[in-house]
């Protein structure tokens, strides 16, 4: 014990010593790009652009249509990604929230921008001196507004948004409704947007043990049902609203607007005719449903699972699928805005996710286990430019949550820093680039840390409590059979361990000091 909080200690304090080093050579960058005076009209032709950022929470990369999925709704979001470019293998960088959207917005990996976990007050979050995308925007004369889930703290600490005066998007989520002139519920029903939940009964068993669980979440996740509101009332159509509001009021501007769902992330409610859209014996059940490998079994996500049971699943199941169309839905008024306003060319849309969700693999609801599942790590992610980018283009390439912030840069003819992690993906998406790349996770809890890497073949999680994995996930997709003690697989361990170690030094990695040069 007394060894690994050394180890804890001595990661806390490189890492502070590192970052600061990073965001001085990163600022610098920002610094020097703006005492050049750049504006839009110094920029190049091209960037003659919008950009229209467009995220859900806890997106299933297989919960499109366009990804293969017969049995989703998605007409809006699939016509997106016919007219641009489909990334196929999009990854992020931890199956955390504020980690991942630091990521988005720094172009860093966590271990670098410090946000290693959920953001959940205003005080704290992201160094509002780390030059992100839109403080980039802004200073180049880009008219700038995010709208819906932040989860970096206080948003007006950041130039881009220092006078994007709108009432805070969590504030809204746990007071609007409760206003609705509705009749009163029952004192004893669950509430959602402060109308009571229908449940099926093996929802309301769950949700009963739920709440007599030890050391549960603040959140009720638990909460899993249809709510007799339209969708029109909910939030996700007052996101919408207001950022087709932005678009008319800056139609004349170059802008970059934000349009942040929380759907399909918990609550799992729909309202109709959403809930009922899907067939609850048709949702698919993954393969790895009733295995479950005992690292997890105490986890949320596992908890929640085994109430919920076979039909429990499949209601949460359906009804993630609903909140996706509804999220579908409400995208497909944004696109409609554009092409009313005249500005779809000149527009580049970007829609992708911070993290996916387990979606009964493993057994397992949400997200919140130590895992590095596929289900969890992949995200879906579609990129549309009709000015630069062909219709029907296909990125098969590896790519990152870190690669979004300089492929914005890129497209709308502005420098990228120098010291990020990621890369503007243009050169892949226009066939410059040929090769692949492995894919990166990381999480750091307070006396732990894991690291992942991924190729083609083989997923490769060291942790530093010494429970490590190893899947073939061309033989095992699902991830099923830890490979990590057969012998035969030694030689490939250490291969991808010090591939590993290679990207955590380059990355500037703290844990890599603490990680020994080759696998035990």
């Amino acid at each position: 014990m007394l060894q690994r909080e050394a180890c804890t200690m001595a990661i806390k304090c490189d890492l502070l010593t590192r970052r600061e080093f990073l965001k001085a050579m990163v600022s610098a960058t920002a610094v020097t790009f703006m005492s050049g005076r750049v504006s839009i009209a110094s920029l190049p032709e091209h960037a003659d652009v919008n950009v229209l950022f467009i995220m859900t929470d806890q997106h299933h990369h297989k919960a499109l249509g366009i990804a293969g999925n017969e049995l989703i709704k998605t007409p809006n979001l699939d016509r997106l990604a016919r007219d641009g470019a489909l990334f196929t293998n999009s990854f992020c960088v931890t199956p955390f929230c504020s980690p991942t959207r630091a990521s988005l917005v720094t172009g860093l990996y966590p271990h670098a921008h410090g946000i290693n976990a959920n953001v959940d007050t205003p005080t704290g979050g992201l160094d509002s001196e780390f030059p992100i995308t839109e403080n980039l925007l802004h200073d180049a004369g880009f008219t700038t507004h995010h709208r819906g889930k932040w989860h970096l703290g206080a948003k007006r600490r950041y130039r881009a948004y220092a006078k994007d005066d709108v009432p805070r998007y969590g504030a809204y989520l746990r007071g609007v409704f409760n206003q609705l002139s509705l009749p009163k519920p029952p004192p004893d029903a669950p509430l959602v947007y402060g109308r009571p939940v229908q449940m099926i009964p093996a929802v309301q068993r769950a949700h009963a043990q739920w709440l007599k669980l030890p050391r549960r979440p603040k959140q009720d996740i638990a909460l899993i049902g249809k709510i007799d509101l339209p969708p029109e009332h909910l939030p996700e159509s007052w996101l919408t609203d207001l950022t087709i509001e932005l678009m008319r009021k800056n139609v004349q501007r170059n802008f970059m607007l934000t349009c942040s769902y929380s759907a399909p992330h918990a609550f799992w409610v729909a309202p109709e005719p959403y809930y009922s859209m899907y067939d609850r014996n048709k949702v698919p059940i993954p393969p790895s449903y009733n295995q479950c490998p005992q690292l997890y079994e105490s986890s949320i996500a596992r908890r929640l699972g085994k109430l919920l049971g076979i039909d429990g699943m499949r209601e949460y199941i359906a009804i993630y699928y609903g909140m996706v169309s509804m999220v579908d839905w409400n995208i497909g008024r944004l696109l409609q805005a554009m092409r009313e306003l005249g500005i779809e060319d000149k527009t580049l849309v970007i829609f992708t996710s911070d993290h996916g969700d387990m979606q009964g693999a493993h057994g397992m609801t949400g997200k919140s286990a130590p895992a590095c599942y596929e289900e969890i790590i992949r995200v879906p992610l579609i990129i549309r430019y009709p000015k630069r980018i062909p219709a029907g283009t296909v990125v098969d390439t590896f790519v990152s949550s870190v690669d979004i912030m300089p492929t914005i840069l890129d497209y709308v003819g502005l420098p990228i820093p120098n010291g990020i992690h990621g890369c503007s993906l243009r050169p892949f998406i226009e066939g410059q680039v040929d090769g692949d790349r492995d894919a990166f996770v990381e999480r750091t809890g307070k006396r732990w840390f894991q690291r992942m890497i991924r190729t083609r073949r083989w997923k490769y999680v060291y942790r530093s409590t010494g429970l490590h994995e190893l899947f073939n996930l061309v033989e095992d997709p699902y991830e099923m059979h830890n490979l990590i003690s057969e012998p035969k697989y030694r030689t490939i361990v250490k291969q991808l361990h010090a591939r590993l170690r290679d990207w955590m030094a380059t990355t500037d990695d703290p844990a890599v000091d603490n990680m020994p040069r080759a696998p035990a």
